[in-house]
Order: C-alpha cells, then sequence, then structure tokens
C-alpha cells in the first residue's frame, strides 16, 4: 500500500527540518547557544538544544531552528534560552 501524497509531504518537510537542524548542530553558533542551554539541561544539554529548537518560539510562526537561522537570530535566541535560565520564562 502506497503512502498517501500527504504523509508523503510531511515526512519530506520534516527530513528537510531535520536536515537543516543537522546542519546548524555543526556550527560556532550551535555551540554558542549550547553553552547557554547547558544550566537549562541534567544530562545531554546538546540533545535538549535540538529538542527545543524544533519548539514553536513563542508570538512566532516559526521553530526556534528557524529563527536561528535568520540574520541576528542567533543573538534572539540565545537571550531566550538565558530568560529561561533566569526563570522570567519557561
Amino acid at each position: 500500500m502506497a503512502v498517501s501524497a500527504n504523509v508523503a509531504a510531511f515526512v519530506a518537510a520534516e527530513h528537510e527540518t531535520l536536515t537543516r537542524l543537522e546542519q546548524f548542530a555543526e556550527t560556532p553558533a550551535f555551540q554558542r547557544l549550547l553553552k547557554s542551554a547547558s544550566p537549562l539541561a541534567d544530562v545531554d544539554a546538546d540533545v535538549w538544544l535540538a529538542e527545543w529548537l524544533l519548539q514553536p518560539a513563542f508570538r512566532i510562526d516559526e521553530l526556534w531552528l528557524e529563527v536561528a537561522l535568520t540574520p541576528g537570530g542567533v543573538e534572539i535566541v540565545e537571550q531566550q534560552l538565558l530568560r529561561i535560565a533566569a526563570g522570567v520564562v519557561s
């Protein structure tokens, strides 16, 4: 039985997002964010950050990963991580 076109499109979009995440995880920008995220994770801060980057950004119709990939986005994401660490937002 063949996969429906809708399922195939969904899988393709998710695969594309995960590929962008994988590429981003190899950058100095990811390492920079990892330093801010480290206090938020008990273990495996890199996995925690990767999962968090795939969450929707507050009041923005984009994933945190997409925000990070825009010009100036790493700074925005870093500030959000610092606010979470400070307990200002969850």
